[in-house]
């Protein structure tokens, strides 16, 4: 007997075999789709978490390495003014800091005097000579900067030829060459796992609250090294960031150890004026960076 084969397609035990065959091939597929685009997204993050705290540490090491420097400066008064305490009206006084030892004028006025007080449009020291105006041009008032000894900011309790470790590192000075002092200040705070700068110009009555620099941040230190002098001239930070992505979390390390060559420069001249009378002045470390590092 010849069997005759309908034309009206599978019948329903057909397709319930076929299905029962290519579901479970369908759904492995899916998973296995969904599988690698979690895979790819993690990466993703992962790689987004390392640049960033890279690209952040990075920033830090630079600033470091400018931490105590400064520019030179100068200035005009724009009157005449006599000997004695004076507080001189001049061309800027941006730059200039309380404690800077200047030299004003040339020739056989010519004299080296130190800073008492800055104000608006001012500058206020002792004058041992008369300053008159030449030409319609007032004194020349120079400042030939020195680093500041404490650019890296010592904590409590650092001893010279030691290190500390903490949770914050703060340090100041002409990061962007253009006359202003700018306090920063890193933070490691464990319970958000977060670290946070804040950067401030010394010119500002107050300081600017931190933002959030590094997320996910499991651990993270800052340790200080001092020279003989006592001076931070080497900060070492140390820290672990984890990427967010809970199926596979993904833990990366960053060490750097950073030089802070102004400040080490500061140290050795506070040396040698210890020990062979050199004649620098180094300046004073600024009220508001004393202020602000002890809150």
């Amino acid at each position: 007997m010849r069997l005759v084969r309908s034309a009206n397609g599978f019948s329903l035990v057909e397709f319930m075999v076929s299905a029962a065959i290519l579901l479970p091939l369908i759904g492995a597929v899916v998973v296995l789709f969904g599988t690698g685009v979690d895979y790819y997204g993690g990466e993703q993050r992962a790689a987004k978490m390392n640049d960033e705290a890279r690209n952040a540490v990075e920033i830090m090491s630079l600033e470091v390495g400018q931490a105590g420097t400064r520019r030179d400066v100068i200035t005009a008064a724009t009157a005449a003014f006599g000997a004695g305490a004076q507080t001189v009206q001049v061309a800027s006084n941006k730059g200039f800091s309380v404690g800077d030892s200047v030299v004003v004028d040339s020739g056989a006025a010519q004299e080296t005097v130190t800073l008492t007080a800055i104000g608006t449009g001012t500058i206020s020291a002792v004058f041992n000579n008369a300053h008159s105006m030449v030409g319609g041009n007032g004194a020349n008032i120079t400042c030939y900067a020195l680093p500041y000894v404490t650019g890296v900011v010592p904590p409590a309790g650092l001893l010279p030829v030691s290190s500390v470790t903490t949770n914050v590192l703060r340090f100041y000075g002409d990061f962007y060459d253009d006359g202003d002092l700018y306090y920063v200040e890193y933070v490691y705070n464990s319970a958000t796992s977060q670290i946070t700068k804040s950067i401030t110009s010394l010119s500002q009555a107050n300081e600017n609250a931190p933002e959030v620099l590094i997320r996910n941040v499991t651990a993270a230190s800052f340790t200080l090294y001092s020279d003989a002098q006592g001076a931070v001239t080497l900060v070492k930070a140390d820290l672990t960031v984890q990427s967010t992505w809970q199926k596979k979390p993904q833990s990366s390390r960053i060490s750097v150890r950073m030089a802070a060559p102004g400040v080490a420069s500061a140290s050795t001249i506070q040396r040698d004026n210890a020990t062979v009378d050199t004649p620098y002045i180094l300046p004073a470390t600024p009220a508001k960076v004393v202020t602000w590092s002890t809150n």
